[in-house]
């Protein structure tokens, strides 16, 4: 398939890029600018374009190839996305709606892929279990910009040779594509950097927080089951649907790092805590309550995940030692 995703060099887009382009698929990069030192990841391009992708002569380029199918990630951080919601706007919502505009006025025949947020559910951590069906509530302009382009996009769906998926992601991690990928700050890439490098996890909070984790490498493998899919859902959650608090997340890569010979010391708030405490703590956060982000249309679609939290997280800490 032609492929056409927005986003190439970032975190996602780069790891869906390469993967893609060695499923076969012809892949077609657009980005603000190209890395110029990437020349071996260069090659998983059959065109690569650099421009502002708010411009509608820009975007007709892009069009000129005659995608097939639209991979769209291009986003400001969590982060950045709060300090201005005029410029949030302009970038994280601004650019999807010219790219459907130019689609729907020129009819192409385009199956367009969505990256959104479980942040649109808003403080889901109160939630037994949420499904795509879940209420929207986002609590935050990143939440609110992402939650605006799945509505377009789900208007859009109302026009004949269009379809469109909108995936809310849960947290993805492991080891980045290209060295320029901002991508350390993620919990579990922090606390797996944090190990292999000082044989410590640092945990900012009482390690009570609860998250679900997706390697990157599985979310890749999702998108191209939902590229060749004949029939996808609108709306997908792509997660583990293994919820797990940040000490037992910093277990998991404690663990990891003993079996490689790497003992690692683990500090909540700047203190360090012992195995009795650690275990302790541990079981009192696995009895209390949890929220879970359903799988079942992942499952319908028979998408077997590659990797669990200890095989992802080994991934993760070799690929380190093997590029130092």
């Amino acid at each position: 398939m032609k492929i056409c995703i927005f986003g190439c060099t970032g975190y996602l887009g780069s790891e869906l890029s390469y993967y893609l382009s060695n499923c076969g698929h012809q892949v077609i990069g657009v980005c603000r600018k190209f890395p110029k030192k990437e020349t071996e990841f260069k090659k998983n391009f059959v065109k690569i374009y650099e421009g502002d992708v708010k411009s509608r002569s820009f975007l007709n380029k892009i069009f000129s190839s005659k995608p097939q199918v639209i991979i769209y990630l291009i986003s400001l951080n969590h982060f950045n996305s709060e300090k201005n919601l005029d410029n949030s706007l302009n970038i994280n919502c601004l650019p999807v709606i010219r790219i459907l505009d130019c689609i729907r006025d020129n009819k192409f025949n385009i199956k367009f892929i969505y990256f959104s947020t479980m942040q649109v559910y808003g403080d889901y951590a109160r939630k037994k279990l949420i499904t795509e069906n879940s209420n929207k509530n986002p609590r935050n302009i990143y939440a609110l910009t992402h939650s605006i382009c799945e509505d377009y996009l789900l208007m859009m769906n109302n026009y004949n040779n269009f379809s469109s998926t909108s995936i809310r992601l849960s947290n993805g991690y492991g080891f980045p594509r290209l060295k320029s990928c901002d991508c350390w700050w993620l919990v579990l890439n922090d606390f797996c950097l944090s190990s292999y490098k000082d044989s410590r996890i640092n945990i900012s909070s009482d390690g009570s927080p609860l998250r679900d984790f997706i390697h990157i490498s599985d979310i890749s493998k999702t998108v191209n089951h939902l590229m060749k899919a004949k029939k996808t859902p609108s709306l997908i959650n792509l997660a583990s649907g293994k919820t797990v608090s940040m000490l037992e997340l910093a277990k998991y890569v404690s663990d990891v790092n003993t079996k490689l010979n790497n003992n690692i010391s683990i500090y909540i708030k700047g203190k360090l805590i012992n195995k009795k405490s650690l275990t302790k703590k541990i079981n009192m956060y696995k009895s209390m309550k949890r929220f879970k982000f359903s799988t079942k249309f992942l499952d319908d679609l028979k998408i077997k995940k590659e990797f669990d939290l200890n095989s992802g997280i080994e991934n993760t800490i070799m690929q380190m030692k093997k590029i130092n």
